[in-house]
């Protein structure tokens, strides 16, 4: 829910709020209710009515998502919504120096309301404005219809708001962020169809990240898209937002750039526009989340929402001339490029003019691309995913570059990629977690055409890391280190070799889909030996070593092997079911919980922290220990997994509260966190990796929906009712009630729904064929069945 208030002139406003509402078991009704303040000699009348929202004066919008009446801060800047003209002498007009003529309650319901306010005027454009509500709905919508008479040169609606960063949305292009482009530098006009527009964040990350947000919020637009028609995004230092530009036009050579938005004169015209309008008080954009269906805990949503939205989509550098991408910006092609954090300023990246990293940082931003269930940004993650693939190393490739056939660029630099880390080292990483990115894509998207017709692609790339498992020892003689480039690991290595055992599980559920049965049954095969192969060598009492040398094989067994303990590998070993007994799995982990450093995120560090012994400038490529005392996002995520995987809630909580709780405080998040469990304030600022984490854990492990190949995964990680709707995915889970899930999915989907009633029968109903079935969990209460079609219907019946 919303409020607004509408300055419409320094005597007239519209004072639009929902005074109460009519509860229903799945419907929460707003009925709206109108105020009109006329200015009078001794003030406002009846001001009491304002409820304490503030000056009637002030432009007001303010978001409700929870629906409680508990208003967040003022999400409009000064100025408001408003109409603009410049006549011809050059002076700007707006339609706050004038009343309008008329305000007509044109309808007033229980599902909608309708006013129309006409004569807005601004110098000589005069417009027509309906303001439309609907029941269920996070938003408003605004029609408005107007001309110029002679005199007027350029005409514009400008939207001013409070939060920090702008984020526009182009469905034929790409995106485009901008946040404080001070000097001239804050505005980007565009004749390409802008779909969707949206403002979060309070926090200054100029002067200081972490500083408390001055405004909590988010403003999310959905104009009527209109390729042709002249828009303006804006961020200046002071103001966010967007103009819809009716009469004038960009100067040459201002397009498509961030600059200082002067507008060109144009003949005199008439216009209709629309636009919807959603405020949010959290920082998250709220548009397409109504109010009618029930939802995950307002924190949690967020905090999903806030990860999602709040740094991948600016870090895209996707749009053609790639504005304020340092390296690529006046490039006319669209480049599918991704930086590792927002622009905060013309240019102003962190690890500036390098992009596509997948070692693994870009699976993180890509998957929570993914996981946005927008197919517009899932398309972003898969043109990312493209441009790198369409630099694998082969053929021309592989002429023209000093790398091993099938090697993915680990990053590029510009437009040119380049093959090794910036330590100078090479990584089994970016080959592996750009697969998985593409197999996440192809998983969600329910894209399996692109799957098929890309598969020869994805198996080059994977093939580079299978050609380095010893077919004799099976394992994998790692260059380097999996995913911390400037740690010193080579040989066989656990971080490799534990990763490279879930990676052959995964690419033989590819291979399935395709049809190539017999492959996945020898990748699977081989994930197995691989497995025991780890066991058989790399096991030490109670964790997985380092590393092994071929020249001593028995170093585990032994305790002489190199061994810094590391908490990647051994996360990944667990979340990978590698151990022999569920014993060993919580061995590993109750190692890393009572690490020696007390750096661990059971401990009040993380999370998760990188190792439990220092790598020092002896153990680290030219010295570097930036990544010595730190903890990963990467981690964290493997650790989630792992603490699943033995049933430790308490743990995986601990490290999730953490992030989680910064994330909603600040929306965008440092590069690293310390031994004390906080931000490193000297590693890069508005990094995305963490963000995008606490989305990945809260959708994959908190709540456990996964969608797979012809298979569809329920598993929470606690057996309670949860509602979760985002994107393309629905489900609704309630062991003791109804549960139903609807996602993308193909024919024939197998169901695996967890933490069901052992002792109950469920009936199972498709949404496109008639009847239903019996079926009955397994001991553990594992509901498992397959579906010709979705959406699937399951209940209990006792």
């Amino acid at each position: 829910f919303f409020f607004l208030l509408l300055y419409l002139s320094p005597s007239f406003f519209l004072f639009l709020f929902p005074l109460f509402f009519l509860h229903h078991p799945s419907v929460l009704l707003p009925l709206f209710f109108f105020f009109f303040f006329f200015q009078a000699e001794d003030g406002i009348r009846d001001a009491q009515e304002s409820r304490g929202l503030g000056d009637v004066y002030k432009r007001q919008l303010k978001g409700d998502f929870d629906g409680t009446g508990q208003y967040g801060m003022e999400l409009m800047a000064p100025d408001g919504y408003t109409l603009r003209s410049r006549d011809g002498d050059g002076a700007w007009n707006t339609s706050m120096e004038s009343a309008p003529r008329a305000v007509t309650v044109m309808s007033s319901g229980p599902e909608t309301v309708e006013v129309r306010v006409e004569g807005v005027a601004a110098g000589s454009a005069v417009e027509t404005w309906t303001v439309l509500v609907a029941a269920g709905e996070r938003g408003f919508g605004l029609e408005t219809i107007g001309a110029t008479v002679a005199g007027s040169s350029a005409v514009l609606h400008n939207m001013g708001t409070t939060p920090l960063s702008v984020f526009g949305l182009y469905p034929e292009d790409g995106v485009v962020q901008m946040m404080n482009g001070k000097n001239g530098n804050g505005y980007m006009a565009s004749t390409r169809g802008l779909e969707r527009i949206y403002m979060l964040g309070g926090a200054n990350p100029v002067s200081d990240l972490l500083a408390e947000n001055a405004t909590s919020g988010a403003v999310d637009l959905q104009p009527q898209m209109m390729p042709g028609r002249l828009t303006m995004l804006f961020s200046d230092g002071h103001h966010t937002g967007y103009q819809q530009v009716l009469v004038g036009t960009a100067p040459n050579g201002t397009l498509d750039t961030w600059g200082n938005g002067t507008l060109s004169n144009s003949p005199p015209s008439d216009w209709t526009s629309r636009i919807r309008i959603s405020p949010n008080n959290y920082n998250f954009p709220p548009g397409g989340l109504t109010s009618s269906s029930s939802n995950l805990p307002t924190n949690d949503l967020a905090a999903l929402m806030a990860g999602i939205y709040g740094s991948a989509p600016g870090c895209l550098c996707t749009f053609p001339n790639s504005p304020s991408c340092p390296g690529l910006s006046g490039q006319a092609l669209k480049l599918g490029q991704i930086a590792t954090t927002v622009n905060r300023g013309l240019n102003d990246r962190g690890y500036g003019g390098t992009y596509n990293y997948f070692d693994p940082d870009n699976f993180f931003s890509t998957t929570a691309l993914i996981y946005s269930g927008d197919e517009f940004l899932q398309g972003q993650a898969r043109a990312v995913i493209e441009r790198s693939g369409d630099l694998l190393c082969v053929q021309e490739v592989q002429k023209k570059h000093n790398c091993s056939y099938g090697q993915l660029p680990h990053h590029f630099e510009g437009s040119t990629p380049t093959f090794l880390a910036l330590s100078g080292a090479t990584q089994t990483g970016p080959n592996t977690f750009w697969t998985k990115s593409a197999l996440m894509y192809a998983r969600n998207s329910g894209n399996t055409a692109w799957l098929e017709s890309y598969m020869p692609t994805l198996r080059a790339a994977a093939q580079f890391c299978f050609d380095l498992i010893d077919p004799n020892t099976k394992l994998l003689l790692a260059p380097g280190s999996l995913m911390i480039d400037v740690f010193i690991r080579a040989n066989y290595t656990a971080d490799s070799n534990a990763m490279m055992v879930g990676f052959l599980h995964e690419f033989a559920e590819a291979e399935d889909a395709v049809g190539n049965h017999t492959g996945a049954v020898g990748l699977r095969k081989l994930a197995d030996d691989m497995a025991a192969a780890v066991m058989a060598h790399m096991w030490d009492t109670d964790h997985f070593v380092t590393q092994v040398d071929p020249d001593v094989m028995d170093c585990a067994s032994t305790h002489s092997c190199r061994d810094f303990v590391d908490y990647d590998s051994n996360t990944i070993a667990v979340a990978h079911n590698l151990t022999d007994t569920m014993d060993q799995a919580k061995a590993v982990l109750s190692r890393i919980d009572n690490g020696i450093q007390k750096c661990s995120a059971a401990q009040g560090g993380g999370p998760q922290w990188v190792s439990e012994k220092y790598y020092g400038p002896d153990d680290t490529t030219h010295g570097n220990v930036g990544d010595s005392c730190s903890a990963m996002g990467r981690i964290a995520w493997f650790d989630a997994k792992a603490r699943k995987a033995v049933g430790d809630v308490d743990g995986f909580q601990a490290q999730l509260s953490t992030m989680q709780n910064d994330l909603l405080r600040y929306t965008w998040m440092h590069e690293r966190y310390g031994c004390d469990g906080k931000m490193q304030l000297n590693r890069t600022a508005a990094y995305f990796e963490y963000p995008s984490t606490v989305a990945i854990l809260i959708r994959e492990v908190k709540y456990g929906i996964e969608i797979g190949f012809g298979k569809v995964t329920v598993d929470p990680m606690v057996s309670q009712p949860f509602s979760y709707h985002v994107g393309n995915v629905n489900v609704e889970y309630n062991p003791n009630g109804t549960s139903t899930v609807n996602v993308v999915t193909g024919p024939n989907t197998q169901y695996r729904i967890h933490g069901m009633d052992a002792s109950a029968e469920y009936i199972v109903s498709e949404g496109c064929a008639d009847g239903t079935s019996a079926v009955q969990p397994d001991t553990v209460g594992m509901l498992t069945f397959e579906a010709k079609c979705g959406p699937v219907s399951v209940r209990v019946r006792r």
